[in-house]
């Protein structure tokens, strides 16, 4: 996939709406160079379980073509990096929201085993 622009925070508190009509998407502090599955994992760490990749795939469709097949790879994959990422903070951190975090990192490798 080639890479665009990504997001890095894509969540439902990131983005605005008027009725069903995207009107914006804010905090792009966290924005890189990716393939489209690393905002579509943000989005599946907010929503158990994850949506499916069909059902967000024709907006995306709209700007550019994309192969679901290799996106959903991807899109393990990057769940599992954002998990891995919660797990280092939170360690790093020293929050109470450890086993969340481990919880959470077993759960991304499990469905990549």
């Amino acid at each position: 996939m080639t890479p665009q622009l990504a997001h890095g925070d894509y969540s439902p508190s990131n983005v605005l709406f008027e009725g069903t009509d995207l009107r914006g998407v804010l905090d792009w502090e966290s924005a890189k160079s990716g393939p489209p599955a690393i905002d579509l994992s943000w989005w599946d760490r907010l929503t158990d379980p994850p949506v499916a990749t069909d059902a967000i795939l024709s907006a995306y469709r709209r700007v550019r073509p994309i192969d679901p097949e290799p996106l959903g790879l991807l899109r393990r994959l990057c769940r599992l990096r954002i998990r891995v990422g919660h797990f280092a903070w939170t360690a790093a951190s020293g929050r109470p929201r450890g086993a969340e975090a481990v919880a959470g990192l077993a759960e991304a490798l499990a469905v990549l085993g």
